[in-house]
């Protein structure tokens, strides 16, 4: 691979975290990520396939999703205490700060709520993926499988987390940055409902 064409790959990948970060203003199109990076659009199709081929090798360098591991540090098979609705409120809890500590994170998971593309697709895979990890290894620490109740608690809730922030963020008041009022509001609120969820049986 000649030179140039490895800083023009470069370039059209780092285009597409800048149009990523920008999807208020527009949509993430080929042009869109050509005219940032300063380069022909046919070369996208030259070099990766196309759009998609594009944002997967954006992806393969940058993180499109939470990663499970941040949202069970610390817990193991047998290291838990406490019961299993309060373990998984926890997880909760845990995910609603890790999305409030990474901005960018909520900008690149709000492409999922938009119009249907090749990111939003691409997201929800990872999204998916991601969740799965997570159930399983909340079996594992917790002793047996989530049921069916627990899982959709968990799916439902943290849609409800991520679509709430995403809210915010678009409000009036914009910036999306809860203050310790608002965070500590929002923790009751979501430790009360959760406790019901998964208390239910």
């Amino acid at each position: 691979m000649s030179r140039n064409r490895e800083t023009t790959e470069a370039r059209l990948v780092q285009a597409v975290g800048t149009v990523i970060s920008t999807l208020d203003q527009r949509e993430l199109t080929a042009s869109a990520v050509a005219e940032t990076a300063g380069v022909d659009r046919m070369l996208i199709n030259r070099y990766f396939g196309g759009l998609n081929g594009l944002v997967e090798r954006f992806a393969a360098n940058h993180r499109l999703c939470w990663a499970s591991e941040l949202l069970t540090q610390g817990l193991g098979p047998g290291q838990v205490a406490g019961p299993r609705p309060a373990i998984l409120t926890m997880v909760l809890l845990r995910y609603l700060r890790m999305l409030v500590g990474a901005p960018a994170l909520l900008g690149i998971l709000k492409a999922e709520f938009g119009a249907d593309s090749a990111l939003a697709r691409l997201i929800s895979s990872h999204r998916q993926h991601e969740e799965k990890r997570l159930f399983g290894s909340l079996g594992l620490i917790l002793g047996a499988p989530l049921d069916p109740h627990e899982l959709v608690g968990l799916k439902t809730y943290m849609s409800a987390i991520c679509l709430e922030l995403i809210r915010r963020e678009a409000g009036p008041a914009g910036g999306g940055m809860l203050d310790a009022d608002e965070l500590a509001r929002l923790e009751a609120a979501i430790t009360l409902g959760a406790a019901a969820q998964f208390g239910a049986r």
